[in-house]
């Protein structure tokens, strides 16, 4: 029993608002990470508005200044430069979102390039700054069209979040980025003349493809 009560001393329990205010997230965000056992402390749900977290005696223990939270940036992406018209879209999407839950965007950053292009300048510096705590992109794929719950995990370790204003797939441009996916990777096995003749027959495949849907969006 005594150990029982020394870890319980060294244990404190805090509402989720509070647990939020010194994470420098939102409380939405924290919620989020609950929802979805992502939460880098236990809690537990106590009543239907309220979740306890516990956390470290020292941890609520450090001087935290107000208003001390990073920078937030909006993230908006497209493939290519026939797509750039999307790009005020998304801004405009993040800023309505951004406008109904009171954040405040200190930057928004645009880039053209593939989803699948892991070497993206503008994306790579947002992610490597630390006084950046909060990306908000459109539509998970805006930010990359893999190991997005990888880049996640390892920003929230960092006390870091991505929001993502569209949960539903995004397919818009898709078939676009898979073709350039694949004609970069045969363009490194086959050169650029067998690149070049996968484009071509990928393109003329997407066309039929098109067509035969009834112009629909694959």
């Amino acid at each position: 029993m005594k150990l029982l009560d020394r870890l319980n001393t060294m244990t404190k329990r805090l509402k989720l608002t509070e647990y939020a205010e010194i994470m420098g997230v939102t409380r939405q965000t924290a919620l989020r990470w609950f929802q979805e056992g992502t939460l880098p402390h236990p809690a537990t749900r106590v009543s239907p508005r309220i979740v306890i977290v516990e956390v470290p005696d020292d941890f609520i223990g450090v001087d935290i200044p107000e208003n001390t939270t990073g920078k937030t940036v909006s993230y908006c992406r497209v493939s290519t430069q026939k797509q750039k018209e999307g790009l005020k879209n998304q801004k405009l999407s993040i800023l309505e979102y951004a406008n109904d839950h009171n954040i405040t965007i200190h930057e928004t950053v645009e880039e053209i390039g593939s989803g699948f292009n892991e070497n993206r300048r503008k994306l790579n510096r947002i992610l490597s700054d630390p006084s950046i705590q909060t990306i908000i992109v459109e539509h998970k794929d805006r930010l990359t069209r893999s190991n997005f719950k990888i880049i996640e995990s390892v920003l929230k370790a960092h006390n870091r979040n991505i929001i993502t204003v569209n949960t539903q797939d995004n397919e818009d441009d898709l078939v676009q980025e898979i073709t350039d996916f694949m004609v970069s990777v045969c363009g490194k096995i086959y050169g650029k003349r067998g690149a070049q003749r996968v484009k071509q027959q990928l393109e003329e495949n997407n066309t039929h493809l098109h067509q035969g849907s009834g112009g629909n969006d694959v």
